[in-house]
C-alpha cells in the first residue's frame, strides 16, 4: 500500500479483529465497478432546453395573457411603499 497511514493497518486490522470488526479494505479496491459512464442514464436534448426556457415564454404557455397582465400591473400600481 501506497497511502499514507499504510503502516498503520495491520495494527488497525488486529485492533478491528480482537472488537469482531471486519478488516480494512485495500486499496485500489478488489472489486472492478463498470465505468460511470455505462451507469449513466441517457441524455434527453429535450429535457435540457426545457430547463433553459425564459420564464416569459413558460407563464405565456401556460395562459399567461393579457388580462392578467393588466390585473398584475394595476396591483402593482395600487402598492405604496
Amino acid at each position: 500500500m501506497t497511502a499514507v497511514g499504510a503502516h498503520m493497518k495491520p495494527l488497525f486490522n488486529l485492533l478491528g479483529m480482537s472488537l469482531g470488526l471486519p478488516s480494512l479494505p485495500t486499496w485500489p479496491p478488489m472489486n472492478h465497478s463498470p465505468p460511470l459512464s455505462s451507469q449513466r442514464p441517457a441524455f434527453d436534448i429535450v429535457e435540457y432546453l426545457r430547463a433553459f426556457t425564459p420564464k416569459l415564454v413558460t407563464a405565456l404557455r401556460e395562459g399567461y395573457g393579457s388580462d392578467s397582465l393588466r390585473r398584475d400591473a394595476l396591483a402593482g400600481l395600487r402598492t405604496t411603499a
